[in-house]
């Protein structure tokens, strides 16, 4: 099945969704919903597999208002939050663990992926790097925000930026 316009076309081949612009504009899905003061707006790309004729979900990608002013009517600010399952099947929602929220000028580690990425990085025993001259301090604390510190008086350190923003 097609669909097509002047500016491209939209397709069905197969177990596939094709997208396509023929002009110079990149192709866009538009998912969307309304914003009230208890909900979020926005839309969500679910990927799921199938089990024995049932889906099941393991990776949401949802993109909303963000948290930060959710539920102000006409404040657009968005975020994107990554879920994605631990594998267990007897809870579906419990399954899938918020690992990540990206904001515009921010992003946000949760727990279990920030263990993770501390491994790759090889700083399991160390949470933080040190400029050469001691000034200064990066440290990625437990709650996942990252925070550079100023210590040019190491016993008063003073936190100079943090991803969270406060």
């Amino acid at each position: 099945m097609k669909e097509s316009n002047d500016r491209g076309y939209l397709e069905f081949q197969g177990n596939e969704l094709h997208t396509v612009s023929i002009i110079d504009d990149k192709p866009k899905n538009r998912l969307a919903s309304p914003t009230f003061s208890d909900s979020s707006g926005g839309g969500a790309i679910s990927y799921n597999v199938l089990d024995e004729g049932t889906e099941r979900e393991i990776v949401l990608i949802k993109g909303e208002q963000s948290d930060k002013v959710r539920g102000q009517l006409k404040n657009f600010e968005g975020m994107i939050q990554v879920l994605i399952r631990d594998g267990s099947i007897e809870d579906p929602d419990a399954a899938m663990q918020h690992v990540l929220d990206i904001y515009h000028n921010d992003i946000v580690f949760y727990p279990k992926i920030l263990e993770a990425l501390k491994k790759q990085l090889g700083i399991e025993s160390q949470s933080f790097i040190d400029s050469p001259n001691k000034q200064f301090r990066a440290q990625m604390q437990d709650d996942g925000n990252f925070v550079v510190y100023d210590r040019s008086d190491p016993e008063n350190p003073i936190a100079i930026w943090n991803s969270l923003g406060a």
